[in-house]
Order: C-alpha cells, then structure tokens, then sequence
C-alpha cells in the first residue's frame, strides 16, 4: 500500500512540471493542468501524502498516527479550499 500511495505523487510531480509551488496562490505564470493523472484526482500529491500517511498507521498498528493522518486529511482539504478547490478526491 505504501509503495502503491507512491504512483499518484510522483505522476502528480511528473505533469505539474514548472507550476509546481509550495504556497497556495499560483503564480501568474502557472496554467490549469487538467492533463495525465490530473484528469482523474485534483490533487494528486496530497491524495499520496494521505495514502502514505494512512498506510504507515496501519503498518505501526498505532492509534496515533491514525489520529495525525486525520488531522493530516483535515489540514489538506483546508489547503485545497483555499488554493480554490472544494474537496482533495479522498
């Protein structure tokens, strides 16, 4: 599973190429990619982060993490909210 949670990230990477930005405003360069594997989830890269996350919680057995990967989850679709997207296709 976590190796599996790896594929959407690195596609996710792969096709944002230069528009890729840590903060939530894009650049007035940066263009919509709707494109490869952004033709399926919004937001690749945060759905991998949550796969990632969710799959180490499982791996440790650890309430936990389960518990940070919910707040991880929480924390990402305020993100998305806010870069203009309503939901981060969990």
């Amino acid at each position: 599973m976590m190796t599996a949670s790896l594929l959407p990230a690195i596609l996710g990477f792969r096709h944002l190429d230069t528009n890729l930005s840590p903060w939530p405003q894009p650049h007035a360069t940066n263009e919509l990619i709707t494109h490869g594997i952004y033709r399926r989830l919004r937001h690749p890269l945060y759905f991998s982060l949550t796969l990632l996350a969710a799959g180490w919680a499982v791996l440790r057995q650890s309430w936990p993490a389960l518990f940070a990967t919910a707040i991880l989850v929480r924390i990402l679709r305020r993100k998305a909210a806010h870069e203009g997207s309503a939901t981060i296709c969990l």
